[in-house]
């Protein structure tokens, strides 16, 4: 099945009011990291920017200290 495909949408994104949570701001990374290369950089034949990696990488590392 597709269920364990799926990718998590963070919460602020279906509710509004939510709180925005560690775990949610690393599911919206994933959720449009997943986007900009299947869809832009992919039909480029080019790889995710190093920058966005970079920055990617401190956003997560930082949520774990």
């Amino acid at each position: 099945e597709y269920v364990d495909r799926l990718l998590r949408l963070p919460l602020f994104l279906t509710t509004p009011t939510a709180h925005v949570a560690p775990d949610d701001i690393a599911d919206g990374l994933t959720l449009t990291g997943y986007f900009m290369e299947e869809r832009l950089f992919g039909g480029l034949n080019r790889g995710m920017p190093p920058e966005r990696t970079r920055l990617v990488g401190r956003i997560l590392k930082s949520r774990q200290s």
